[in-house]
């Protein structure tokens, strides 16, 4: 029973060993030997997003006026560079459906909307509201530094007493999400 086992054992020793040879390089030579391994490199799908600011700051009618009918304030955020390997996308959203409010001192009750916020791609063309559904602002081929831009403007209601016009600061946090196509 031994022996029979001795010899199963070094028959799938030498069936296994084939294989086991095939998967290292081995070199036997007298004076010289020679492998023709190969070099391989694998390089990702590589994109990256840089900003002059972190924030944008936007415009805002002039209040001192007895109307903000036609008061359309636009603001361009520029100083967005792409660099990329590959053709990319460079799109624009917002996660939170409201506005946070932070209410001047004695001022309390407002409220804005994320669809308040409207953005024009590449600063031109239609203006489209913000969602939380990523809107493509820029696209742009491999490249070493592309600029690009998306303009911003802000609805104001003209009724000073709108939850729109509260005094205080509204802030929504937007997000620029740049990818390899």
């Amino acid at each position: 029973m031994v022996r029979r086992l001795a010899k199963f054992v070094a028959v799938a020793a030498l069936v296994a060993l084939p294989s086991a040879a095939q998967a290292q390089a081995v070199c036997v030579g007298i004076n010289s030997c020679s492998l023709n391994p190969n070099a391989s490199l694998t390089i990702p799908k590589v994109v990256r997003l840089a900003l002059a600011s972190p924030a944008v700051t936007l415009n805002t009618p002039d209040f001192s006026l007895d109307s903000l009918n036609g008061q359309l304030t636009e603001t361009t955020f520029g100083g967005l560079n792409v660099r990329a390997n590959h053709p990319w996308t460079l799109n624009v959203s917002s996660a939170a459906a409201t506005w946070t409010y932070t209410p001047a001192a004695g001022a309390s009750g407002g409220s804005r909307d994320r669809a308040d916020l409207e953005f024009q791609a590449s600063c031109a063309g239609a203006w489209t509201a913000m969602s939380g559904t990523a809107a493509t602002i820029a696209s742009g081929a491999i490249t070493n530094g592309a600029a690009a831009s998306v303009c911003f403007r802000t609805n104001f209601p003209n009724d000073y007493t709108d939850v729109k016009n509260r005094p205080g600061t509204y802030t929504l946090a937007l997000t620029l999400t740049l990818a390899a196509n």
